[in-house]
């Protein structure tokens, strides 16, 4: 069954505004486009590095200077799952993608290191909506897996388990699909 057939009238808009969201920032690699699927006060906050921003003006300065443009071609994004609640989407995904240029969002301050991020980790998004824009997104992962992939911290001396948990997850919902 498509999510067409599963999903509410509403829930649907919520996925079309946030797969349009999401294409601006990826594959069009738009700050217009992005900043027009948002409400005029949105906030955006990447939770493990504390980038984002609070009101329009800094979401957008946050997309250009951090995010729209400052990802590795090879990154990939595959969606786990989706879940609602009112005017909430919540999307559980996992990226992988190469450490080769700076990544201010997802590593600030970190000269590239040159590896692969593999399936990096986890990653949740809470989106709110407001009059059919998205109002808000949170963005959670585990940094230390991202840091023990790099190079960072060494994931034997810590209880850390990197990729680990993403092949489980994938390994659970595959083998319940």
């Amino acid at each position: 069954m498509s999510d067409k057939e599963t999903l509410s009238p509403l829930q649907q808009q919520y996925v079309d505004i946030f797969e349009e969201h999401m294409a601006a920032e990826f594959e069009q690699k738009s700050i217009h486009d992005t900043m027009a699927t948002m409400d005029n006060n949105p906030y955006v906050i990447n939770i493990p590095t504390l980038r984002g921003g609070d009101n329009y003006h800094d979401v957008r300065e946050f997309y250009e200077k951090e995010f729209i443009g400052h990802f590795p071609d090879d990154m990939k994004i595959e969606v786990i799952s989706k879940s609602f609640n009112t005017d909430l989407l919540v999307t559980e995904l996992v990226m992988s993608l190469s450490h080769d240029q700076e990544i201010p969002w997802l590593l600030p301050n970190v000269a590239p290191t040159n590896k692969k991020i593999a399936f990096f980790t986890i990653v949740i998004v809470i989106v709110n909506f407001k009059d059919g824009k998205v109002a808000s997104e949170r963005i959670y992962w585990d940094q230390a897996s991202v840091l023990a992939q790099v190079g960072l911290i060494d994931e034997e001396k810590l209880p850390v388990n990197g990729q680990g948990c993403v092949h489980k997850l994938l390994e659970l919902v595959k083998s319940r699909a």
